[in-house]
């Protein structure tokens, strides 16, 4: 599910918790009834989609301070 937003929110690392499946958060949410499905139709109406896919400005590598 791509929701075009310029920053990774804590919905997003929600979603990939419950979508990664195996770990102990996964497992935590999955025997509280929370599934992956649900949880992307709660946080679109939550967040909502972005206006879509950017480019990004790469900008050189910062030199070393120490």
């Amino acid at each position: 599910m791509t929701y075009y937003h310029y920053v990774v929110g804590t919905e997003q690392i929600l979603l990939g918790l419950i979508g990664e499946g195996t770990g102990i958060a996964a497992k935590v949410l999955k025997s509280m009834g929370i599934n992956l499905k649900d949880s992307r139709v709660e946080v679109e109406k939550i967040i909502g989609r972005g206006s879509g896919c950017v480019a990004v400005e790469i900008i050189g590598r910062s030199s070393t301070t120490w």
